[in-house]
C-alpha cells in the first residue's frame, strides 16, 4: 500500500517475526456471526469500512467480513 500510493502518510510500523502463535479457543472463532449486534458496533466504531471505501484500491482480501444486516 505505502508503494502504491494509497496512504496519505508512510506506514510507520515494523513487521517482526513472531516467536510463537497460540490458538485461540473456540468460542472466539466467529465472532462477527455469534456476536453480529457487538461486532457491527465495533466495525462501525472502528472506521475500517469508511477508510476501504475512501480508499478503492484497498484489495477485497483487507476488507475482512462483512456482517449481515
Amino acid at each position: 500500500m505505502d508503494q502504491r500510493g494509497l496512504l496519505q502518510k508512510p506506514i510507520v510500523t515494523p513487521i517482526l517475526s513472531a516467536l510463537a502463535f497460540y490458538l485461540d479457543e473456540a468460542y472466539h472463532q466467529d465472532f462477527y456471526k455469534m456476536n453480529t449486534e457487538h461486532y457491527q458496533s465495533y466495525r462501525q466504531g472502528l472506521g475500517r469500512d469508511r477508510f476501504i471505501q475512501d480508499n478503492p484500491g484497498i484489495s477485497a482480501a483487507c476488507r475482512g467480513p462483512l456482517p449481515k444486516k
